[in-house]
């Protein structure tokens, strides 16, 4: 929810210390110094999130790792209807390219609703 995400926000720039949009090893290390006392544990945790190996871990990085993974699965199915639609790859969807899909399953449907 809005509600979830905003939250992480919050947590993402109180660990991002300096505001640099990037947690490092050392904030990483800072913010979780009361939960997490071993070092070693910190550097797992930093690989783990740190998917572009940049030494860093971004925003969303960040949200990649926290938001449940129910949130990512109806993101997919959103990505991947909107892409049976976006038949030549444009990330936009034609008239022509809804017709296709939509005019398949409903020939009753008037030529005229495809006008761009």
């Amino acid at each position: 929810s809005e509600q979830e995400v905003e939250h992480l926000r919050r947590v993402f720039e109180s660990f991002d210390q300096n505001g640099d949009g990037a947690i490092s090893i050392g904030e990483l290390e800072e913010g979780l110094k009361a939960q997490i006392k071993n070092e070693e544990e910190v550097r797992h945790l930093m690989n783990a999130v740190d998917m572009d190996k940049s030494g860093f871990i971004d925003y969303n990085e960040f949200l990649a790792a926290t938001l449940p993974e129910q949130v990512f699965l109806n993101e997919d199915k959103i990505l991947n209807a909107f892409n049976m639609f976006d038949k030549d790859g444009s990330g936009k969807i034609s008239a022509s390219e809804l017709k296709e899909v939509i005019g398949r399953e409903n020939t009753q449907i008037e030529d005229n609703i495809f006008d761009e």
